[in-house]
Protein backbone atom coordinates (compact mmCIF):
# COMPACT_ATOMS: atom_id res chain seq x y z
CA UNK A 1 0.00 0.00 0.00
CA UNK A 2 2.82 2.12 -0.48
CA UNK A 3 2.39 5.20 -1.97
CA UNK A 4 4.00 5.69 -5.72
CA UNK A 5 3.99 7.73 -8.28
CA UNK A 6 2.14 7.19 -11.95
CA UNK A 7 3.97 6.41 -15.16
CA UNK A 8 4.36 8.08 -18.39
CA UNK A 9 1.43 6.61 -19.95
CA UNK A 10 -0.61 8.42 -17.12
CA UNK A 11 0.63 11.90 -17.95
CA UNK A 12 -2.31 13.75 -17.91
CA UNK A 13 -3.88 12.45 -15.05
CA UNK A 14 -3.23 14.43 -12.06
CA UNK A 15 -2.41 12.60 -8.47
CA UNK A 16 0.32 10.35 -6.42
CA UNK A 17 -1.73 7.21 -5.53
CA UNK A 18 -2.52 8.21 -1.95
CA UNK A 19 -5.99 7.01 -1.72
CA UNK A 20 -5.64 3.41 -0.83
CA UNK A 21 -2.72 4.03 1.72
CA UNK A 22 -4.82 6.49 3.85
CA UNK A 23 -7.70 3.78 3.81
CA UNK A 24 -5.27 1.19 4.65
CA UNK A 25 -3.43 3.40 7.43
CA UNK A 26 -6.90 4.40 9.13
CA UNK A 27 -8.52 0.90 8.94
CA UNK A 28 -5.23 -0.48 10.72
CA UNK A 29 -5.31 2.25 13.22
CA UNK A 30 -9.13 1.26 14.07
CA UNK A 31 -7.85 -2.54 14.29
CA UNK A 32 -8.86 -3.41 10.45
CA UNK A 33 -7.71 -4.38 6.92
CA UNK A 34 -7.54 -3.69 3.62
CA UNK A 35 -7.01 -6.10 1.10
CA UNK A 36 -7.87 -7.08 -2.35
CA UNK A 37 -8.62 -10.18 -4.01
CA UNK A 38 -9.20 -11.23 -7.65
CA UNK A 39 -12.92 -12.06 -9.46
CA UNK A 40 -13.90 -13.15 -11.95
CA UNK A 41 -15.37 -9.55 -12.80
CA UNK A 42 -12.35 -8.15 -11.77
CA UNK A 43 -10.72 -6.65 -8.16
CA UNK A 44 -12.84 -7.03 -5.26
CA UNK A 45 -11.47 -4.44 -2.44
CA UNK A 46 -12.05 -5.49 0.83
CA UNK A 47 -11.83 -3.10 4.11
CA UNK A 48 -12.21 -4.88 7.25
CA UNK A 49 -12.74 -3.10 10.41
CA UNK A 50 -13.77 -4.58 14.33
CA UNK A 51 -16.74 -3.79 15.73
CA UNK A 52 -16.10 -2.87 19.39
Amino acid sequence: MAPFQRGENTATVEGYGLGLTIVATIAELHGGSLSFEDTASGVAARLTLARS
